[in-house]
């Protein structure tokens, strides 16, 4: 799946997390709890914006591809891989 998706996109996910928790904590220590609930009203607003127009494919997409993939092959011990392939996506629960 490294190949699919870099390796830095899980980095850039705790970074944007943390980043909104600390956006969310400074508008409430300046403006009051009314102005971190939309801070947390906008972050999840842009954060389902982004995750519809991403140009970069997330580790369940990746896995889906590979998936379906795997299961249109005509060859069975190319299919036997579809059930490794999910078995490492529950291993790893994406």
């Amino acid at each position: 799946m490294l190949l699919l998706t870099p390796g830095w996109m899980g980095a850039l996910g705790w970074t944007s997390s943390l980043l909104f928790v600390i956006s969310i904590a400074a508008a409430w220590w300046a403006l009051g709890w009314v102005a971190a609930l939309a801070v947390v009203a906008y972050g999840l607003l842009l954060s389902a914006i982004i995750d519809v127009i991403s140009p970069l494919p997330t580790y369940s997409h990746c896995f889906n591809i590979v998936e379906s993939t795997l299961k249109a092959a005509s060859n069975p011990t190319v299919r036997d891989l579809a059930d490794r392939v999910h078995a490492i996506r529950v291993h790893h629960g994406r």
